[in-house]
C-alpha cells in the first residue's frame, strides 16, 4: 500500500484512531452518527492512505449498523463490557478490511502486522475512550439547562 508520505509507512501497524471514534460516538451521541458521514468518512480514509475507494466505506458501513442494533444493550452495561464489545468489533472490523482487500484487490497482509495493528488498537482503547466520555460529558453539561 502507498501512502502520501512513504517514508512514513507506519499506517499498517498504527492503532486504528478512527475506528476507536466512531465506535465511542455510536455509543455515546448516536443522534449525530449518521450513514452518510460514515461512508464520506470511510472514502476519505481510503483516499488517505491511497487505497482502493470503497473498502473503508463499505466497513464504515457495516460497522454502524451493527454497533446501532446492540448500542442499548451495550451502553447499559459496565467498562469491562463496552471494552470487550470494542474488541471483538474492532478484531472483525479490521480483518473485514483486510479481508476485502484479498479478495477484490490481490493484497497479501501479513499476519503479525495485523495482529499487531489488533493489539495496539485494542490497547489504546481504555485511553481514548476516557478521552471521549470527558469530552462528551463536558458537551452535554453545556448544552443541558440550566436549573436556577
Amino acid at each position: 500500500m502507498a501512502v502520501p508520505w512513504p517514508v512514513l509507512n507506519v499506517h499498517v501497524i498504527m492503532p486504528n484512531f478512527v475506528l476507536m471514534v466512531m465506535f465511542i460516538w455510536i455509543i455515546l451521541r448516536p443522534e449525530i452518527c449518521q450513514y452518510s458521514v460514515f461512508f464520506l468518512l470511510g472514502l476519505w480514509q481510503d483516499m488517505l492512505l491511497s487505497i482502493p475507494l470503497g473498502i473503508h466505506a463499505v466497513t464504515n458501513l457495516v460497522l454502524l449498523y451493527a454497533i446501532s442494533q446492540f448500542r442499548q444493550y451495550i451502553f447499559a452495561r459496565n467498562f469491562d463490557f463496552i471494552a470487550l464489545s470494542f474488541a471483538m468489533t474492532s478484531t472483525v472490523y479490521i480483518s473485514m478490511i483486510y479481508i476485502i482487500a484479498f479478495l477484490f484487490f490481490g493484497y497479501h497482509a501479513n499476519l503479525a502486522v495485523l495482529t499487531v495493528k489488533i493489539i495496539s488498537t485494542n490497547l489504546l482503547f481504555p485511553a481514548m475512550f476516557a478521552i471521549l466520555l470527558r469530552l462528551h460529558r463536558g458537551v452535554v453539561n453545556l448544552t443541558a439547562p440550566r436549573i436556577r
